[in-house]
């Protein structure tokens, strides 16, 4: 039993966001269920289908949310009664797996970070000592860590000149996983936004994985149509007996 409508027991996929039609998002939302997988992307036909791409840019701001650029999959938590802003800004066409379901195939949240937020306290400590506090610019959660970033970068620099290779084989195994399972888990956003810009992503509350999920059809909690899709999708697919969700 569920006791909040905050957060679903659900994690849902929308797809076809960029397709000119409904049609068009229809016929791939059928081919995902067909194959039964959501492909992570974006990812380069050459290369193998289980090696996905992730890459890191040292000289962009963390806090640009293009440090780290990959093949994820993403999804919303959000309660059902509450998709309807999602929709508007996505489609009307999507895919539900509960979350321990997803949890399994390596799907986890984001951390959200206010970039215009204030830290509750001071990073570092490398001020004179007559120095005044920063100034609400200087001291943002956005300056905060792009300063980190570039501490972060320095120090792997130096490491990697090091003649101590075990040394620096430890450091790659603490830098990689900061890149693959912290760093490129943070999204920034201005959260002065309202709820229905696009920028503010706050209200999607994102999970995602970092490649590919595979699923079976009696994995699927729920498919997302429009009504008029509903007897298509059941000539379809007419093994499936998950819950079908109108988005009219």
């Amino acid at each position: 039993m569920d006791l909040q409508r905050y957060v679903s027991p659900d994690l849902t996929h929308f797809v076809g966001a960029s397709l000119p039609t409904q049609k068009s998002q229809f016929a791939l939302l059928k081919k995902i269920v067909r194959q039964g997988v959501l492909q992570a992307r974006p990812r380069s036909r050459r290369l193998p289908s289980n090696v996905f791409e992730h890459a890191k840019y040292v000289d962009r701001k963390l806090s640009s949310n293009e440090a780290y650029r990959g093949s994820i999959v993403c999804f919303c938590d959000i309660p059902l009664a509450d998709l309807h802003l999602h929709m508007q800004k996505y489609s009307r066409f999507g895919i539900a797996f509960r979350k321990v379901f997803l949890a399994e195939h390596g799907v986890a949240p984001v951390m959200y970070i206010p970039c215009s937020g204030r830290p509750s306290l001071l990073h570092f400590y490398d001020l004179k000592p007559d120095a005044r506090f920063p100034t609400r610019g200087i001291s943002s959660q956005a300056m905060v860590f792009d300063r980190f970033w570039r501490y972060l970068n320095n120090f792997h620099k130096r490491v990697e000149s090091t003649e101590d290779e075990e040394l620096v084989r430890e450091w790659r195994r603490v830098v990689g996983f900061l890149d693959l399972s912290i760093l490129s888990y943070l999204k920034f956003f201005d959260h002065r936004l309202h709820d229905e810009d696009d920028e503010n992503y706050y209200m999607e509350r994102e999970w995602r994985a970092s490649k590919s999920v595979e699923f079976e059809l009696n994995d699927i909690q729920r498919i997302i149509i429009p009504s008029a899709y509903s007897r298509t999708l059941r000539r379809v697919f007419p093994d499936y007996d998950g819950e079908i969700f109108f988005a009219d």
